[in-house]
């Protein structure tokens, strides 16, 4: 199968979310037997991930973190976000 939902897309539903942060990772999986794109994302101290069906663009489950999985989650992303961001600017410069 092939995905009818681009990551773009995916990454615009997610933000859509009542959960929605700033996207710090996303893969594309199979889970339960869908295609689905897995988008993590970070807002203040919390984190949330949600997965979007890569065929329809349905919002399948959206899974916000409480508690101490929250400030783990949080911070394992917010270093991904990082990385992503300095990786970004660095391939901006000259």
């Amino acid at each position: 199968n092939t995905v009818k939902i681009s990551a773009d897309s995916a990454f615009a539903l997610a933000k859509a979310s009542n959960t929605a942060g700033e996207i710090s990772s996303a893969e594309l999986e199979m889970t339960d037997k869908r295609l689905v794109y897995q988008v993590k994302m970070v807002k203040g101290a919390g984190a949330s991930t949600v997965y979007v069906d890569a065929m329809t663009g349905e919002v399948v489950k959206d899974k916000k973190f409480g508690g101490l999985k929250a400030a783990a989650e949080n911070q394992e992303e917010a270093q991904k976000l990082y990385e992503a961001k300095k990786d970004t600017s660095a391939a901006k410069k000259p």
